[in-house]
């Protein structure tokens, strides 16, 4: 299923030790690795950062960074992990090392091939982040009893479009259910995040552009130095590092089906909404909100927000 190529690195954005902030494993401290790379854009997405930044990591380096943070439970998380499909070899190969491993997952890619020992947290799209028509909701029937679920509550309708989802199905029944609000200020948190993450790669483009005149100065300077043949097999310079340098392609997100934003599918008999906006969503709002109606869901928040404050990487 693998190629060695796919299985030998991962494009990595982060990977640091932090206390686990959601599902039902907030509270305990563990290493989280954050893949880089993610097939959808939802409108209130935290980690803009991860869209595309991230370096190529061996997968060995990967391990042994995570063996030198000392702990024994790992969050794998993105951007979307399950996108690279050296992501699934990671899982096993953690599981192998007697890690537990939670993954949590956007729900724009098939979770099939997973390891079935790991813990999937997997979204479910609400109308207002505008990707509910990359939803595989396949995925829906591929969940263990062990495994969780996350919707985004973002706005009023966000919330009664899950609630009457929750009615018409029997997935509360069968997996533990977060509702997470989208808080208002999300927009200026994000825009931090996009602002942040385009000086990265400002610095990491200049860096790069750096290395490469400093190589192309040294290979002329190798040529005026070699008699005429000697520059290489095929008589051509080639760039370091560039050999085998895995795609990115897939990362990269597809033009939507629709552009009304879902408004053509539906899943439990309800009709996907046109997106808008969002215009976020108070904690006491959605706990009042879940009360009201009864629904046997967990009020899920970001306890390392909570702890460092919102928007801060590396926590």
């Amino acid at each position: 299923m693998y190629t060695a190529g796919s299985q030998a690195a991962l494009h990595v954005c982060e990977i640091y030790t932090s206390i686990m902030g959601e599902s039902t494993y907030a509270g305990w401290p563990a290493i989280i690795v954050r893949l880089a790379g993610c097939p959808l854009r939802c409108t209130w997405c935290d980690s803009p950062h991860a869209y595309r930044n991230g370096e190529e990591v061996p997968l060995g380096e990967i391990l042994q960074r995570i063996e030198t943070g000392g702990l024994r439970l790992v969050l794998l998380t993105g951007g979307e992990p399950l996108a690279q499909a050296g992501s699934r070899h990671l899982v096993s190969q953690l599981l192998r090392l007697g890690y537990k491993v939670v993954i949590e997952s956007g729900g724009g890619v098939s979770i099939q091939g997973v390891d079935p020992r790991a813990c999937i947290v997997l979204d479910i799209k609400c109308p207002t982040s505008g990707m509910q028509d990359r939803q595989v909701w396949e995925n829906l029937d591929c969940l263990k009893p062990e495994d969780e679920v996350k919707f985004v509550i973002a706005s009023r309708g966000d919330y009664e479009w899950a609630r009457d989802f929750l009615r018409r199905t029997d997935l509360a029944e069968r997996q533990v259910v977060h509702f997470s609000p989208v808080e208002p200020g999300w927009e200026e948190r994000q825009a931090d995040g996009e602002r942040e993450a385009h000086a990265e790669r400002k610095t990491h483009g200049d860096r790069e552009a750096g290395g490469e005149r400093k190589a192309d100065g040294k290979r002329e300077a190798d040529a005026e130095r070699k008699p005429d043949g000697e520059l290489g097999a095929d008589g051509q310079h080639e760039a370091p590092g560039r050999a085998g340098e895995q795609s990115t392609d897939e990362l990269k997100p597809r033009a939507p089906a629709s552009e009304a934003g879902g408004g053509g599918g539906d899943r439990g008999g309800l009709r996907l909404a046109v997106p808008t906006q969002p215009p976020g969503v108070t904690r006491r709002a959605l706990a009042e909100w879940i009360l009201a109606d009864r629904l046997p869901v967990r009020l899920n928040l970001q306890l390392h927000a909570w702890i460092w404050g919102a928007g801060t990487r590396g926590v």
